[in-house]
Order: structure tokens, then C-alpha cells, then sequence
């Protein structure tokens, strides 16, 4: 018995999700998924990834759209959806063969011999695991645990693949390893894959990236376009981009356009979409390249981070913490800072982007 696919793009619409006992703890997501594309959902402990994910495989109610290529998917049973759902390495039974745990997806499902072959060949040439058949997954480094789930989650031809974090354990470069591994079968098998992490470095490997919090997606789109342009508050934080800060500040309109006012400093700001936000605070989205060394805000250095390309110190001034690229400022510093503009405001309630692109 073979698993019947479906092609085309992935659509959810204003998805919700209700987890038993609970009611709709997650609500309002929306995004599309292309064949062979792979989406990372980005959000940390209770974010809603896992409730999630449940419910796009059929384990937990939900509500809104939900299709696969025109056909929709909402009210259609857990089995019917062929849905791969793989989780860590708990689910993994540590006293049997590797080949044992990749295949136990097909003989659960009851299907044939032949078949159960042929797919585990086709896993085995794909992510190189031939040595490993044979032995005790209890017996296997976290790098091979790590390729006998996706072994284990590829082993199905499906609609869509939805894969759990991996071990900690695993060391930088055998996670790009795993990585690499995980979008080529994806472009291979021209399937739908939603990886969840609590990690942001891990999001940099893939198409998409999800930001979740409090059972919301905030926003969906590559890391670059995110990082260009956060549309919520809380993204930057999530994201790890160590170079945004949010800081409150009253906010005006005067022949000039917006401005704020900051530390006794005035801001020049973008459009701001409503002219009920004059006069009132919103929060400033500042960028280390925004802050200018010198100036008449008064900062003094609380830490510096440093990724190998740049330095970036956090400057406390009073108010907020802002962030400013300096090669030499160290910890406890005292030093004068400028911000002449920003190029993002948002609603200090809703913590939703309320300044224009132009």
C-alpha cells in the first residue's frame, strides 16, 4: 500500500488551534508553503509551536484553512492528512536497530514488504546511513541519531513533514550537517517540511522562519526580509538580532513630519500610519548603525557582544537600553550617543509596526 501525495502550495489562513481543556491557544496564523520548501517556527516555551503543529497534523482541533493544492485538509482525520510528525530522540527506541526505528512508521501502517524496501533504500542513499542499519541506536552518536530521524520522517511519502527540535548535544557544524541534509531531501522529495526550535540560530538554514509568541505567528517570511523589516516588537528579541532595540518615546507631528522625543534629544521618525499616535508614546525600533557616537545622550556601557564581524555595545541611557557598533567602548564606559533617526515605530499596546515603507 502506497501513500497517496498531493502537489501544489500549502495554504493556512487564520488557523486556530484549541488545545483540550484550554480553549484556542493558538489563533490567526497564516502562511503558504511551497513544494519542496522548508519553514522553521521560532518561539520559545510555550509559544504555541508544538499545539501548532498538532493541529496541523489533525492531533488537535482546529479551525480556519487549512489546504494542500486547492484540497482542503480541515476536517479530514489524522490518517487521511498523511502527515509525518517526528519528534526527538525520546521517541526513538534506544535497545532496537536504527533500521528498526526508520522503519517503524511503515509497519505501523501496515504496509507491504516491497515497498518498506524500496523507501528505505531511497533513505539510506539519501542521507549516506548504510553503516548504521544494523546498530543500537543507543549505541550511535547524537550527529547519526539526528540522520536516523530524518531517515525516520522521510521514510513517508507525505503531505507534509513537521520535525521537533534536535538534541543540544549536537555541536555547530554537525547541526549544519543536519541541516544541509534536512532542505536537500526536502528539494529531493518536493515535500512541505516545518521544523520547531527555540534556537534562533538555527532559523538561518531555512526558507521561512515563523516567529511564535503567545500563540501567535507574528510574522512569516525569509530571516532576511525579517530582519529588514520587523513588523512586531517582540520579533527582534526571538529572532536574535543583537543589533535592535525597543525603546518608548513621545512621538509628535509638526511641518517637518514625526519626530520623538528622547533623553531631552529630538528623533526624526518615518510616516507614521495614524495621526492619532501625535502626542502620545509608541516604541522606537533603534539599530546599532541608527546611534551615533558623541551627542547629548548620556550612556553608559552595560555589556558588548561581538560575533566576528562586528562589535556591538549596549548602551544604557536612563530610558532604555540602545544598542551602538563601537570598536573600543568596554563595560561600564561613560559615553555620549546620538540618534538622528529610526526607520521603525510601533504601538506601544499591540507592539505591531505602526510606521509606513515609503
Amino acid at each position: 500500500m502506497s501513500n497517496t501525495t498531493l502537489s501544489g502550495d500549502m495554504r493556512v489562513q487564520d488557523l486556530g488551534v484549541s488545545y483540550f481543556g484550554y480553549g484556542e491557544v493558538v489563533r490567526g496564523v497564516s502562511f503558504t508553503l511551497h513544494s519542496g520548501e522548508v519553514m522553521c517556527l521560532l518561539g520559545g516555551e510555550g509559544s504555541g509551536k508544538t499545539t501548532l503543529m498538532r493541529g496541523l497534523c489533525g492531533m488537535e482541533k482546529a479551525s480556519g484553512t487549512l489546504e494542500i493544492g486547492g484540497k482542503s485538509l480541515i476536517s479530514v482525520s489524522p490518517k487521511s492528512r498523511n502527515v509525518t510528525y517526528t519528534f526527538g530522540d525520546d521517541s526513538l527506541n534506544m535497545r532496537k536497530s536504527a533500521e528498526y526505528n526508520i522503519l517503524y512508521p511503515l509497519r505501523l501502517r501496515g504496509e507491504g514488504e516491497e515497498y518498506c524496501r524500496a523507501r528505505l533504500d531511497k533513505v539510506v542513499r539519501l542521507f549516506g546511513i548504510a553503516d548504521l542499519l544494523g546498530e543500537k541506536v543507543k549505541n550511535l552518536y547524537p550527529l547519526h541519531r539526528a540522520y536516523i530521524l530524518l531517515a525516520r520522517a522521510f521514510i513517508r511519502e507525505s503531505n507534509l513533514y513537521l520535525i521537533d527540535s534536535f538534541s543540544p548535544s549536537l555541536t555547530y557544524a554537525e547541526r549544519s550537517k543536519v541541516f544541509f541534509a534536512l532542505v536537500r531531501a526536502a528539494k529531493d522529495s518536493g515535500g512541505r517540511v516545518i521544523y520547531a526550535t527555540d534556537r534562533a540560530y538555527e532559523a538561518h538554514y531555512f526558507d521561512k522562519v515563523g516567529i511564535m509568541s503567545e500563540g501567535a505567528m507574528l510574522q512569516c517570511d525569509s530571516m532576511s526580509a525579517i530582519y529588514n523589516r520587523p513588523l512586531h516588537s517582540a520579533v527582534a528579541g526571538i529572532a536574535g538580532f543583537p543589533d535592535i532595540a525597543y525603546v518608548p518615546a513621545e512621538v509628535f507631528k509638526d511641518g517637518k513630519g514625526w519626530h520623538a522625543r528622547y533623553c531631552g534629544t529630538e528623533i526624526a521618525l518615518p510616516r507614521l500610519i495614524c495621526g492619532n499616535y501625535d502626542g502620545k508614546y509608541a516604541v522606537l525600533g533603534v539599530r546599532a548603525a541608527e546611534v551615533k557616537a558623541g551627542g547629548g545622550i548620556k550612556c553608559k556601557v552595560r555589556s558588548v557582544y561581538c560575533d566576528g564581524a562586528r562589535r556591538i555595545c549596549m548602551l544604557d541611557t536612563g530610558s532604555g537600553k540602545i544598542p551602538c557598533c563601537d570598536g573600543k567602548a568596554v563595560r561600564g564606559d561613560v559615553l555620549g550617543a546620538d540618534i538622528p533617526s529610526v526607520s521603525a515605530v510601533y504601538d506601544c499596546e499591540s507592539g505591531y509596526i505602526i510606521s509606513a515603507l515609503d
